[in-house]
């Protein structure tokens, strides 16, 4: 059989994301990008959390991406959800952050968050990665506000101009039951049944320690098989169009 050509399904690119780069999990966020270099090199982005757990990043903690990704997301403030719980927050521990905030506190936090990274990673960050992909009130005018572009979500990742692609997300840790991951890890093979949705494998440090790397790898490279070239998710929406 000929080598297959990502036209026919639509799409010629996809993403790779890793999630929850904080210091808590650098070993585990070490051993991924280590694995993901071989195949596409630093064409990665990272959701980094400023101050998981109430630690703020410090000196020397620029190396958890350095090299590593040339896309630096905002991933939250602490990534836990203070105010509050929804059914979201009982299924993911807590982690849909902004789901409890006002849009006056989820500014504070946004702005907070994105100098943090800038100043300490010494890299522009102009994207948002809401914890749990909730947005809670973070809407157009509060990420322009506070000086982002643009924010990614499950099924789609939209500037503030509006410009939006569409995503087609594997993902494997949805959960601290590790049994949702299971099932979250089969129910992402329909997400890539989506015509014309970017494909995108998100991984996360607990994707290590459950075994489910192994899989996130082969995601990567079934889509390299194809042809597909990984794109970040800037240059996705730099090329998409106005809805």
């Amino acid at each position: 059989m000929g080598r297959v050509s990502p036209s026919a399904f639509g799409v010629d690119r996809f993403h790779v994301s890793v999630h929850d780069v904080a210091p808590e999990w650098a070993a585990e966020t070490a051993e991924i990008f280590d694995a993901l270099t071989p195949l596409v090199g630093s064409r990665v982005s990272a959701g980094v959390v400023p101050c998981w757990g109430g630690r703020p990043l410090q000196p020397g903690d620029e190396q958890l991406v350095a090299g590593r990704a040339q896309e630096v997301l905002l991933h939250g403030w602490t990534h836990r959800r203070e105010r509050g719980r929804g059914p979201v927050s009982l299924l993911t521990g807590g982690a849909d952050e902004f789901a409890g905030l006002g849009a006056d506190a989820a500014a504070v936090r946004l702005r907070a968050g994105r100098d943090a990274l800038s100043e300490r990673l010494g890299t522009p960050v102009e994207g948002f990665l809401p914890p749990a992909y909730r947005l809670g009130s973070v809407g157009t005018e509060t990420l322009a506000a506070v000086g982002l572009r643009y924010r990614v979500g499950w099924a789609s990742a939209a500037d503030v101009h509006g410009r939006t692609v569409r995503l087609a997300t594997r993902i494997w840790d949805v959960s601290p039951l590790a049994a949702l991951s299971r099932a979250a890890a089969a129910v992402g093979h329909l997400a890539d049944l989506r015509p014309g949705a970017v494909p995108t494998i998100t991984i996360h440090p607990l994707d290590v320690r459950r075994g489910f790397l192994p899989h996130a790898l082969a995601a990567v490279r079934a889509q390299l098989a194809l042809g597909r070239t990984p794109a970040l998710i800037r240059e996705l929406i730099d090329r998409a169009q106005t809805r």
